[in-house]
């Protein structure tokens, strides 16, 4: 009873994600049978040229021909920015659509293999895939048939020759699917493997480094990364062998359609025209499928990245509903003898301290350059409290009406009780501050924020007094 309603909202929100790309789908689609159609346009201005005004010798019927040629291809220039436009919105929507849902099944699942890294990386290639207009040649295939067909209305020869090709480049194109897929995707495996590696080794890093574990760990990922090279490498060779053979044959056929269309022309069974055209539509319907298996590696990891980023977003997880809100915490921030330094150093960076903060008050770090205050607040930050604001430097490169605003928020910030922390030079904001923790390498020193201010003005050291006092 309790899993129906959310089969249901699964079933619907499935049905409206393959509607949003449909009609994406749909868009490119219409605008590449225009484009299609309007391709015709060359090799029907070659027949009109070749056949009708070099015999009549009519200028005016060249001006109009070459008039007429011009507008539709302008069309053309119109139709085809409009399909890859479309796709490029087709991306940006796939990236609105799956973006957060792969983030909210990483993060449910809370895992840290490097998962959200691998979901994200499918994604980019789709998306990719999309954007790029890779995706153009199978918009453009279907056409192919309607290219055979012109080839035959302009003579039955040159349209079985057109059948012909098109029979073997498909053959071709099914022999280079069989023998590159299981490759592929093995070499795409192994590659990822070697990047979750370098992954995990970035993660560790400092671990690494203190263990002096470096070299060993360049040696484990350069292994893996060799071996995934080694795979690539081998179906690199096949498909550029594949691509290769399929623009050549494509090239010969197009000059076997010049060559026949010259002899039909010697054995007065076709107009010049046709010498010309023939070669055009040859090309043209052939080119889909050249385009198709040059590319097949492309074809195949976007295949393989959609069907991971559709089956990580069908998980029930990816649609789950926001944790519940839970009460604001008090705001108060503890430091009880705190020690900041690096893993495998001998020295901290600060020495031993304490600090107690309560809600509205801002304290200001001051110390000089390398002191140690950015690694203070990426401490600080550790401690996660939705009531701490920590802030690094926040009035570099700004203009007096920026810094004036950036007072205005911190101002707000006090005011709904939250505890600021601000390591900054800055003397508009240590204004701004309650007190002021002054850091050097011996000790730690806090003090009012008046205080500091006077002693600087007179150019006297602050009073001393010791942490926590």
């Amino acid at each position: 009873m309790g899993q129906a309603p959310v089969n249901e909202d699964m079933t619907q929100d499935k049905g409206s994600q393959n509607t949003g790309l449909k009609s994406f789908i749909l868009v490119t689609a219409f605008f590449s049978v225009s484009v299609n159609i309007l391709l015709l346009v060359s090799p029907l201005y070659m027949l009109q040229v070749y056949d009708r005004v070099l015999t009549s010798g009519s200028l005016d019927t060249l001006l109009l021909v070459s008039g007429l040629a011009a507008g539709l291809m302008v069309t053309y220039v119109f139709a085809e920015s409009a399909r890859r436009h479309t796709l490029a919105l087709a991306a940006r929507w796939l990236q609105r659509r799956y973006g957060e849902r792969l983030f909210n099944v990483n993060f449910a699942e809370a895992r840290a293999d490097g998962s959200l890294q691998k979901d994200l990386s499918d994604l980019s290639v789709v998306q990719s895939f999309y954007s790029n207009g890779m995706i153009l040649p199978v918009f453009d295939l279907p056409f192919t048939p309607l290219f055979i067909l012109v080839l035959y209305l302009i003579h039955p020869l040159l349209g079985w020759l057109g059948v012909g090709g098109a029979c073997l480049l498909l053959l071709i194109t099914i022999v280079a699917e069989l023998s590159t897929r299981e490759p592929e995707k093995k070499a795409q495996a192994v590659e990822r493997a070697s990047q979750d590696f370098a992954s995990g080794l970035a993660r560790q890093q400092s671990a690494i480094v203190s263990m002096g574990m470096a070299r060993q760990a360049f040696l484990g990922w350069s292994t893996r990364k060799t071996m995934a090279d080694q795979l690539s490498l081998g179906t690199a060779k096949s498909s550029n062998f594949y691509g290769a053979l399929t623009r050549g044959i494509r090239q010969t056929l197009q000059m076997g359609a010049l060559g026949l269309g010259g002899w039909l022309v010697l054995q007065h069974a076709a107009t010049p025209g046709v010498i010309i055209a023939g070669s055009i539509v040859m090309g043209r319907a052939l080119a889909p499928i050249d385009q198709c298996v040059g590319m097949w590696r492309q074809i195949i990891r976007a295949r393989k990245s959609w069907a991971s980023v559709s089956e990580r977003a069908a998980n029930p997880l990816a649609t789950q509903e926001e944790f519940t809100p839970m009460p604001r915490p008090d705001a108060k921030l503890e430091l009880n003898q705190l020690e900041v330094g690096f893993p495998g150093a001998e020295n901290p960076v600060l020495p031993r301290f304490s600090l107690s903060l309560d809600g509205g008050s801002v304290l200001a770090i001051v110390g000089p350059s390398g002191v140690g205050k950015s690694s203070l607040l990426q401490t600080l930050t550790g401690v996660w409290n939705p009531v701490l604001v920590v802030l690094d430097e926040p009035s570099a490169n700004l203009d007096e009406f920026t810094i004036a605003k950036l007072r205005r928020a911190l101002a707000e910030l006090r005011a709904a009780g939250n505890v600021v922390i601000i390591a900054t030079h800055d003397m508009r904001l240590i204004q701004s501050s309650d007190r002021v923790l002054l850091l050097n390498k011996t000790e730690i020193k806090l003090v009012g924020s008046d205080a500091y201010l006077a002693a600087v003005s007179n150019k006297l050291q602050p009073s001393k007094r010791e942490v926590g006092s």
